[in-house]
């Protein structure tokens, strides 16, 4: 069962040209990080993971600010945020569609990734002046600190089988 979990913790949801890192919290385009506010990130989590399904503005408050009232105006500033961060118009979505009076829509093909380390991917390792294993930076790496670590370990292990 944990093994599951950890699966799932470390999964990637990707739509063209976007990667959602969501256990790093992280919206990616291409070696680039998107900076997002928590309450954005948290929106299109909730958006990306209910790909081609209403998801109701209801729905939405609750996942997002559970037991805290907000007004609809702080739904639509996290929505027009990220239409401007995914570079989404409202006229013409190709992420986000507004559902009126419903709530929205994540429209683009959405795609789970789990991510595959193999010690052949993990190019670049070396052993510090510190005594640590490290990596030379590559924006793969960066994406994701748990599969630079996960890169690490299985480096590690090849080179000293003892650990």
């Amino acid at each position: 069962m944990k093994s599951e979990e950890q699966r799932q913790a470390h999964r990637l949801l990707s739509f063209e040209p976007f990667r959602l890192d969501i256990p790093n919290a992280q919206l990616w385009r291409g070696p680039e990080v998107i900076r997002l506010t928590n309450k954005a990130l948290a929106v299109l989590c909730h958006l990306t993971e209910r790909s081609g399904q209403l998801v109701t503005k209801e729905e939405l408050f609750t996942a997002v600010w559970p037991g805290i009232v907000v007004s609809d105006s702080a739904l639509v500033t996290c929505i027009g945020e990220l239409r401007r961060a995914l570079g989404d118009a409202r006229q013409t979505p190709q992420f986000i569609e507004t559902v009126h009076g419903r709530g929205y829509g994540f429209i683009a093909a959405v795609s789970t990734t789990p991510p595959v380390v193999s010690c052949q991917s993990a190019a670049l390792p070396r052993f510090s002046s510190t005594g640590h294993w490290e990596l030379a930076t590559d924006h793969f790496f960066r994406a994701s600190p748990a599969l630079a670590r996960q890169a690490l370990d299985c480096c590690a292990a090849l080179c000293h089988p003892q650990w």
